[in-house]
């Protein structure tokens, strides 16, 4: 029965499937001596092949639907991984996060309660969480249940005055268990809903992360710059509230968007190893992207339109700017060359909002057409 519920959890679009181990060890160091969750196993021994690769075989082979394989790693009791299990991870492809247990609230009122979102182990990174989970903030789970949404003073606490680390709810299914555990959850998912988060999965954090931690930037002149990165990261924040783009001058760049009340400039990038950053006096005169919820791949422009690329799954809300107002789009949103929506909206402050309410894995092309 239980491999029935994890094939039906793992069938949903809104899940990717993870390992989290198979004894559960609190120490992945400890050896022989390691404490483990699942004690008496037969013939057990604590390695990267029993943990990690071979329960991720397992899993692939056992519990995920076709087309859908095991992508993460979550480490298990106090995450400390060694490079030998790490390399696990990283031969049988899936990437690993768990550990850091961060939080900044009433109790720890500090940055210094903070941990970094990647650290190194031997040749490998080990990727960290950006919050504590229910068990650390009930005190090893003991009453009253509901605190885990004291969580929420950590999303608050390092979203102002500048963000430094991303929104991450991570919690056990034990949660449920009880009713005040239960509202402490719905407490904080409503934060969530309540606030312009966009969702992603831990595989696609992982990698934004991997992709900053590598990347390099440089002033090639005044109100110039270069950066050199990965694939995945495709955000970049300057500490200026009001500065503009030149998207005409600029490479690599889909839009941006300004935020008086964080003091920053968020600049959108596309996926290139390479692009340029140049400011402007004023802003564009054409379209580009100023917020969105779900990745935007493939932006282009055209005087009597735009049109994008769409990844990730649920309700999608966008923002395009750089329009003229007292203008009209027909949106149309597709898949596979088949409309399944189209949405009419009005430039109202040289920008357009819409939402495209579809709950699917699958890329969707956006395209505005002016009227």
């Amino acid at each position: 029965r239980n491999m029935e519920v994890a094939r039906a959890i793992f069938g949903l679009d809104n899940v990717e499937i993870g390992s989290h181990g198979y004894a559960h060890p609190m120490d992945w160091r400890a050896g022989e001596k390691a404490e483990l969750s699942v004690p008496d196993l037969p013939d057990y021994v604590l390695s990267g092949e029993s943990e990690i690769s071979g329960t991720v075989d397992f899993i692939n082979k056992n519990l995920s639907p076709p087309g859908k394989e095991c992508r993460v790693m979550l480490w298990t009791g106090w995450c400390n991984p060694s490079e030998e299990q790490l390399t696990s991870a990283y031969t049988s492809g899936v990437r690993n996060l768990n550990g850091g247990d961060p939080r900044m609230d009433s109790h720890y009122p500090s940055y210094a309660h903070m941990s970094p979102p990647v650290h190194q182990v031997g040749k490998y990174l080990q990727f960290l969480t950006s919050a504590s989970n229910e068990y650390i903030l009930t005190d090893d789970w003991t009453p009253p249940y509901y605190r885990f949404q004291n969580v929420v003073q950590t999303f608050e606490n390092t979203g102002s005055p500048k963000r430094v680390v991303p929104v991450n709810i991570y919690i056990h299914y034990y949660i449920a268990r009880n009713y005040p555990g239960l509202q402490g959850l719905r407490t904080t998912l409503k934060w969530v809903l309540d606030h312009p988060l966009a969702p992603v999965f831990v595989s696609e954090y992982v990698d934004v992360v991997r992709d900053f931690h590598w990347a390099r930037i440089a002033e090639r002149g005044p109100g110039h710059w270069v950066i050199r990165k990965g694939p995945a990261l495709q955000t970049v924040r300057f500490d200026t509230p009001d500065m503009h783009i030149d998207l005409e001058a600029s490479n690599g760049v889909i839009g941006y968007v300004n935020n008086k009340e964080l003091g920053v400039t968020f600049v959108h990038l596309t996926d290139a190893a390479e692009v340029s950053v140049v400011t402007s006096e004023s802003a564009p005169k054409r379209a580009f992207l100023r917020t969105a919820t779900h990745i935007v791949k493939d932006f282009s422009h055209t005087p009597k339109g735009f049109e994008f690329v769409s990844g990730g799954v649920g309700l999608r809300t966008f923002e395009v700017a750089g329009l003229s107002d007292g203008a009209n789009y027909e949106i149309h949103a597709s898949i596979d060359g088949e409309d399944f929506v189209v949405v009419n909206a009005a430039v109202s402050e040289g920008q357009v909002s819409f939402q495209i309410p579809k709950k699917t894995t699958k890329a969707i092309l956006v395209k505005a057409v002016l009227q």
